[in-house]
C-alpha cells in the first residue's frame, strides 16, 4: 500500500493514551527505520500533524480532549487546504465505534485491538 514510503524519512503519528498501545506501535515503526511522533490526544495530535506533516498516522478512537474521528476529519480538512496527504489507520478496541465511523469514513483503514503487528509491518512497507 505504501511502496513510495522512503524509511529515513517518513515520518508516523501515533495517538493513543494507552501506554502500551503507543510503545508498541512507537517500537514497530522506529525497527522498521520510520520516525515516530507520539502524543496521547486528539487536539495534539492535529497540532502536530500541522507541524510535522507525517505520512502516516495511526489514531486511537477513544482519545480524551478530542476523540479519533473527529481528529481524523480535521486532519483531512487541513490536508486540503495545505496540499499534503497522508494514511490515517484507525484502530479501536471497541466494535461500537467503528460502525459510527462507517457512516462518514475519514480513515483510510479500521484496524481492530489487539493490533496485529504483522499487518502493521505490511501497512509500512
Amino acid at each position: 500500500m505504501n511502496q513510495n514510503l522512503e524509511t529515513e524519512t517518513t515520518k508516523v503519528l501515533i495517538v493513543d493514551d494507552d501506554e502500551i498501545n503507543l510503545k508498541l506501535l512507537d517500537f514497530v515503526c522506529k525497527n522498521l527505520g520510520f520516525q515516530t511522533i507520539l502524543c496521547k490526544n486528539g487536539m495534539e495530535a492535529i497540532e502536530l500533524y500541522t507541524s510535522h506533516f507525517p505520512k502516516v498516522v495511526f489514531m486511537d478512537i477513544d482519545l480524551p480532549i478530542l476523540n479519533g474521528i473527529e481528529s481524523a476529519r480535521r486532519i483531512r480538512s487541513i490536508e486540503k487546504f495545505a496540499n499534503k496527504k497522508c494514511s490515517i489507520f484507525a484502530n479501536s478496541a471497541s466494535i461500537l465505534p467503528l460502525e459510527e465511523i462507517n457512516k462518514n469514513n475519514p480513515f483510510d483503514l479500521l484496524l481492530q485491538k489487539p493490533l496485529d503487528l504483522n499487518l502493521i509491518k505490511e501497512l509500512l512497507t
